[in-house]
């Protein structure tokens, strides 16, 4: 039989997997854990709900790996900005294209394992975009109004182990 507080981590981690402002909510919370500092009006405990402060400390730290990640991905990218895909179209233009991902699509979600070497289990979800421009010659395109044409969704999966995600 489960533990009352295996049972409530699982209560509060269901909660942040099916309420998005609840994931938000404990950004808010890790870093506004100041003393003396209290949680927004709409991240409070709900009932039932109870708050576990090494739960949003492993959030936090994952968060912060997350955006190094994102900035290294987005660097490493085969077509980023720098590295744009050039490709003629049948009517004649050209289409630049790259992809970046989204550092504000990010979302991070920590859960508790069993094991006693791999404590915490960590997802990251973010959203890679697509962009295109497209003009008459190859130096008009990269110079062009890109939009995006695309949006991948990603998800990538990290164990906690000796003091960092891997």
């Amino acid at each position: 039989m489960k533990s009352a507080k295996a049972i409530s981590t699982a209560l509060l981690l269901a909660a942040v997997c099916l309420c998005p402002a609840r994931a938000q909510c404990l950004d808010v919370a890790a870093l506004s854990a100041a003393p003396g500092a209290t949680r927004p009006a709409d991240c409070q405990a709900g009932p039932g709900d109870r708050f576990d402060e090494q739960l949003s400390g492993m959030h936090e730290h994952l968060s912060r790996f997350a955006a190094g990640w994102v900035c290294m991905l987005n660097r490493n990218l085969l077509t980023n900005r720098g590295h744009m895909q050039i490709s003629p179209r049948p009517d004649g233009c050209y289409a630049a294209r790259y992809h970046e991902i989204d550092p504000r699509s990010v979302i991070c979600l920590v859960r508790r394992t069993s094991l006693a070497k791999v404590p915490f289990f960590g997802v990251i979800k973010y959203k890679e975009m697509v962009f295109e421009s497209v003009a008459e010659s190859e130096a008009a395109s990269r110079q062009g109004e890109f939009q995006v044409v695309r949006i991948i969704n990603n998800q990538e999966t990290f164990n906690f182990k000796n003091g960092s995600w891997n």
